[in-house]
């Protein structure tokens, strides 16, 4: 059985890292709705390093996009 409280709070922080500049209150939503729809399955903790994966992913596209911007303005 997952530690649905560990998976739930490496969630919450991975969309954090991923959206720094999001609100607070609304990266708590978004996370509520995803977590709502999966937290009942059987499958949670592959579903929920997916999703992690994904977040991952979309911080190193922001990272590269910044390196991007800073690279052409100087």
């Amino acid at each position: 059985m997952a530690d649905k409280g560990k998976l739930y709070s490496q969630l919450y922080k991975g969309c954090k890292s991923a959206y720094p500049a999001k609100n607070a209150q609304a990266l708590q939503a978004e996370v509520n709705v995803f977590w709502n729809s999966v937290k009942t399955k059987d499958d949670i903790v592959d579903v929920v390093n997916k999703k992690l994966c994904e977040l991952g992913n979309a911080k190193r596209q922001s990272a590269a996009s910044l390196l991007t911007f800073w690279s052409k303005v100087c």
